[in-house]
């Protein structure tokens, strides 16, 4: 069963869908278009059962953060608004969108708690 007929059969008004960064742009200003297209059918299969979407975007790709642990803040945090704004619009369907996964947390934002860090990176673009 996908996501969208599952929160429909639950009665959700919402879904809230995963988007990983290093996926969507593996190369810098390289964007896959067929997770882009999957991100679209998804959104567009909820929209269809009139759910409400929500995506959760977080995961440094290295060439962004300048290691390899995926859950390194953006070196760049202007790079990261960038590409947002791409994603946003590559993806028009989207009704909300949180930047990052508990921030807060050390194993989906290296080296947290950092307030300062964090906002940073969700301030930009």
């Amino acid at each position: 069963m996908s996501a969208p007929d599952g929160a429909a059969q639950v009665g959700a008004g919402w879904l809230r869908i995963w988007a990983v960064w290093d996926a969507v742009e593996p190369s810098a200003g390289v964007f896959s278009k067929s997770i882009i297209d999957a991100y679209n059918a998804e959104v567009a299969a909820a929209k269809a059962r009139g759910i409400r979407v929500l995506v959760v975007v977080h995961r440094s790709p290295p060439w962004a953060s300048g290691v390899g642990d995926l859950s390194a803040p953006p070196a760049d945090p202007a790079r990261f608004g960038r590409f947002m704004g791409e994603f946003a619009r590559a993806v028009p369907g989207v009704d909300a969108w949180e930047v990052w996964n508990e921030p807060d947390e050390p194993r989906f934002f290296l080296g947290a708690p950092r307030p300062a860090g964090y906002a940073g990176a969700s301030r930009s673009g």
